[in-house]
């Protein structure tokens, strides 16, 4: 494989890896510890929450929104086209989801709490633990035939 397809792929696995780590986290443990709050301070919790994450999970976006649309025009050798695309497509989903979802729900639970809004917010959340962990399958698929066999 060529180098330049191998960094593709390696970038890919760092970014995606690391974004479905941090969505399970997310999804499991601290969306639904929110509701926990004290509601006197559940606007400055809440507010903390995006302060603090976006430093980390905006950059590393980013990069898989580059790096999947470069795995669709260099893919490792005899990877089907169907497998990047599909990535792609799972990024892409994954944008949409958080901002025309989770950004509004954000907005709208960052005023004050709301018990319906945050069930919205933690099950509108599962689209993109889902499709992270898809992307991670899919990726994991395309590392083990490149570096490990092929299957």
């Amino acid at each position: 494989m060529q180098p330049f397809n191998a960094s593709i792929l390696l970038l890919n696995l760092l970014a995606t890896f690391s974004l479905t780590g941090i969505i399970w986290l997310i999804q499991v443990l601290h969306y639904p510890f929110l509701r926990f709050a004290d509601p006197a301070r559940f606007q400055d919790a809440h507010n903390f929450h995006v302060r603090a994450i976006t430093p980390v999970v905006a950059p590393l976006m980013i990069i898989e929104l580059v790096a999947a649309m470069l795995f669709v025009f260099f893919p490792p050798n005899d990877t089907p086209l169907l497998l990047p695309v599909a990535g792609m497509c799972l990024v892409a989903i994954v944008w949409l989801s958080t901002f025309l979802i989770q950004v509004p729900l954000h907005n709208s639970i960052s005023k004050d709490f709301d018990a319906a809004i945050h069930r919205r917010f933690v099950a509108g959340n599962w689209i993109r633990t889902a499709c992270w962990t898809a992307r991670s399958a899919i990726l994991g698929y395309v590392a083990f035939r490149v570096f490990v066999g092929r299957l």
